[in-house]
């Protein structure tokens, strides 16, 4: 999976449902989880982000990519999230394309 985000903007970064393996209604609420955000193809961690569980969710774990992370417009990088609980670890990975924000002209309110 591939997602896009904007550069030198705040990014929402999240992991859905976090459940035991064994019983996948039963919801995780106490485990480690982080991102870490390296080149794609190259390796070496950029940022590594904690991710905090969402109140009165189902499992729900959120993190921001700050603005000041140094990502580049129209560079791709790795996403890998990693989440402990229980003795086990499950991981994700997938690519974040950076683009620039952009506005067109009928959409600035100051110009």
């Amino acid at each position: 999976m591939e997602i896009e985000i904007f550069s030198e903007n705040s990014s929402y970064i999240k992991l859905s449902g976090l459940s035991d393996s064994q019983n996948p209604s039963a919801f995780i609420s106490s485990a480690t989880v982080s991102a870490v955000i390296s080149e794609a193809y190259v390796g070496g961690a950029l940022s590594t982000i904690s991710m905090s569980y969402v109140a009165a969710s189902n499992g729900d774990y959120v993190g921001i990519i700050s603005a000041s992370t140094p990502l580049l417009a129209g560079n791709r990088y790795n996403v890998v999230v990693t989440a402990t609980a229980n003795g086990a670890t499950g991981r994700w990975e997938g690519l974040v394309t950076v683009k620039k924000r952009g506005f067109g002209i009928d959409q600035c309110d100051f110009c």
